[in-house]
């Protein structure tokens, strides 16, 4: 049982080891801050211009072929800045699990931060969840529907006058 565990547990060092060595390879490349940059930019510059689409701010027409791409496009950067930040969290795994000065500190730092940024997203999604609910409430409440069904008993008795009114005219 002891054997079978320590054998256990030489396969995922080596299996740790052998990523461990491919984020030291490729680490600076793939983690670098002139990557990071470069793809934050490209980020933003293509959500401007997926928004500039969308709204027709262009000076000439757009094709929704056009903004599909500007779609696609903002995908792709997506997908690539969430493997770069799955890259470096594995990166810091790693560095927590093998016990490198500074791990324990950058991951709370890291835990912080993440807290920090998703709290206003938080609150932005509640508080906008309760507007548009309290918005459709206003719209389709029992106030409004009263005034609604007023309005068509109106419209059908003012509908009934005028059938008299031209049924009088017709037969007189």
């Amino acid at each position: 049982m002891a054997n079978q565990m320590a054998m256990e547990q030489a396969e995922q060092d080596a299996a740790t080891g052998k990523f461990r060595q491919i984020v030291n390879r490729y680490g600076p490349v793939v983690a670098g801050g002139k990557m990071t940059i470069g793809l934050g930019i490209a980020a933003v510059l293509s959500g401007v211009a997926t928004y500039l689409a969308i709204t027709e701010a262009y000076p000439f027409p757009i094709t929704p072929q056009v903004v599909l791409g500007f779609l696609l496009l903002d995908l792709v950067l997506l997908l690539a800045l969430t493997a770069l930040i799955a890259w470096r969290l594995v990166a810091l795994w790693i560095a927590r699990r093998s016990g490198t000065a500074g791990a324990r500190l950058h991951v709370r730092l890291v835990a912080m931060f993440a807290l920090v940024a998703i709290t206003p997203t938080i609150i932005m999604a509640v508080y906008s969840t309760l507007t548009i609910n309290l918005g459709f409430q206003a719209w389709f409440g029992e106030r409004i529907s009263r005034v609604i069904s007023s309005s068509v008993s109106v419209a059908e008795s003012y509908v009934e006058e005028h059938k008299r009114v031209i049924r009088g005219d017709i037969l007189a």
